[in-house]
């Protein structure tokens, strides 16, 4: 299991995080609206770590917030195309990588996942 950043659930979703959540892959700068600082910390970290959902969600935020909707897109498809996480929550909920991606990508108005 790993530690989710809520930035990708506190923008746009409402659900709550705790303080903590800044702790996590560019949250912080996320919930900031430091989209840039974001978008650079979570763009080396996915260097690193390509496949880690924590880091594409949130990078998925910053593309959304950015106006880059198709990059976000994009990001939340990879994260459906890989096997689903169970991810905890800074406040300690636990959420399926899958839900989420699949919520932001309602929310982005993908047609696609109705067929999911």
């Amino acid at each position: 299991m790993r530690a989710l950043a809520t930035a990708a659930l506190a923008i746009g979703m409402g659900l709550s995080f705790s303080a903590s959540a800044e702790t996590y892959a560019g949250s912080g700068e996320i919930i900031r609206g430091d989209y840039a600082a974001a978008e650079r910390l979570l763009a080396a970290e996915r260097r690193l770590s390509p496949d880690n959902a924590e880091v594409m969600l949130n990078l998925a935020v910053v593309y959304a917030q950015t106006g880059r909707s198709g990059a976000a897109r994009g990001l939340y498809q990879d994260v459906l195309a890989r096997p689903d996480e169970e991810l905890t929550l800074a406040n300690g909920a636990f959420v399926s990588s899958h839900d989420l991606a699949g919520e932001a990508l309602q929310r982005l108005g993908d047609p696609a996942l109705a067929s999911r």
